[in-house]
């Protein structure tokens, strides 16, 4: 082959390759824009303490074009002195709160994921922002409320991180109960635990009006089923010395 007949293949295959360039482009730009972040929130707002506005952003990475579940949260801290991102694990449409939470007169970041599970539970995250960090503040766990079914259609409960107890009156299900084969002329059939549900509900707030906030968590206790609510706890919790203490608990009867 003569060096003409091998120039002129040289550009058929040049020309070739930039056909099929130009014909998958799309694809790739679209697979990037489905792989890649979206921005969820942003607030300009002092996060740091230093009395200037700080760029907070909150991008997600979905998981698909038909699901709001996001496979993974990035928080993003963009000012004078630099930037900051942190990972959070993924979950559904987050919310994403403001409120100085352990009252340091600084505000705290506070993320809400529902997890997509019964009863509206959420994953919570809350974080810090020093020194040009984002460093993450661990919250409460949800109180272990270790409750069972008693006869009369009661069921009573002990609260271990403050030696608590309390008896819920449930003759209001006593239709559902009876029929479920719970109970017999008010006696228990057998020995059943109730169901204890994760936080749904973080706020915080000032609930005493001494200038000193607290962290608000509300969780549910279940009766026969997750769907059979039978109470609403709300667990009142304070900062100090570093850790989260616990100062009242109250129950709502449902």
């Amino acid at each position: 082959m003569n060096k003409g007949a091998e120039m002129m293949k040289a550009v058929k295959y040049l020309i070739l390759c930039a056909v099929l360039l130009v014909m998958n482009s799309p694809v790739q730009v679209n697979a990037a824009k489905k792989s890649g972040e979206v921005k969820l929130k942003s607030y300009l707002i002092d996060v740091t303490g230093d009395g200037q506005k700080d760029q907070l952003t909150l991008y997600g990475i979905p998981f698909g074009e038909r699901t709001k579940y996001y496979k993974e949260f990035k928080l993003v801290l963009n000012n004078q002195k630099g930037k900051a991102v942190y990972q959070i694990p993924g979950g559904f449409s987050p919310e994403l709160m403001l409120a100085d939470a352990n009252s340091d007169k600084v505000l705290e970041v506070i993320l809400e994921v529902p997890t997509g599970g019964s009863a509206g539970a959420c994953d919570y995250y809350a974080f810090n922002v020093y020194n040009q960090a984002i460093e993450e503040l661990p919250l409460p766990e949800p109180l272990n409320l270790n409750g069972s079914f008693k006869n009369n259609y009661r069921a009573s409960f002990i609260i271990p991180e403050n030696n608590q107890s309390f008896v819920l009156d449930l003759k209001k299900h006593k239709p559902v109960y009876d029929r479920l084969g719970m109970y017999k002329k008010g006696k228990l059939n057998e020995p059943q635990e109730t169901l204890i549900g994760e936080f749904y509900s973080l706020a915080v707030k000032d609930t005493n009006k001494d200038g000193i906030n607290e962290l608000v968590a509300k969780q549910t206790i279940s009766g026969a089923s997750i769907s059979d609510i039978i109470a609403e706890v709300s667990s009142i919790w304070v900062y100090q010395e570093e850790n989260w203490i616990l100062k009242n608990v109250e129950v709502e009867t449902k």
